[in-house]
């Protein structure tokens, strides 16, 4: 759960135990399920807003807290037609938190920060998810 995440980060230090004025953008695939049904293109719609406000944010230096998405919403936006938005997104938190998710997205996410970012990424977890 998106819950525990964000309580994990909160005693490993990465969060505060509060969530700042900044923010701390969430997406939790059952946020965007009616009935059942996943609706995509609520969850792709949240992230490109998500993405403008940390392009913006980023001119002005300032910073999301962080960023926490679950493997479902991860899926979608590892896609090609999203990638840029999602690193937008991460590029403008102090620290991104991924849960609920494979070893490969796992993988993914690091290929794609160190692809888009040019920098050192790490992905670390217990595999219980």
């Amino acid at each position: 759960k998106t819950e525990t995440a964000i309580n994990i980060g909160i005693a490993a230090g990465l969060l505060d135990a509060q969530e700042g004025e900044q923010g701390r953008p969430v997406f939790t695939s059952s946020d965007f399920e009616v009935d059942g049904a996943f609706l995509m293109q609520d969850m792709v719609r949240r992230l490109r807003n998500v993405a403008e406000q940390a392009r913006a944010a980023k001119e002005e230096a300032c910073m999301f807290e962080c960023l926490v998405i679950d493997g479902k919403c991860l899926e979608i936006a590892l896609e090609p037609e999203h990638a840029l938005d999602f690193v937008a997104a991460c590029r403008a938190c102090r620290t991104v938190i991924c849960c609920r998710v494979s070893p490969k997205q796992k993988g993914a996410v690091v290929r794609l920060i160190k692809q888009a970012e040019k920098t050192i990424t790490l992905a670390i977890g217990d595999g219980a998810n």
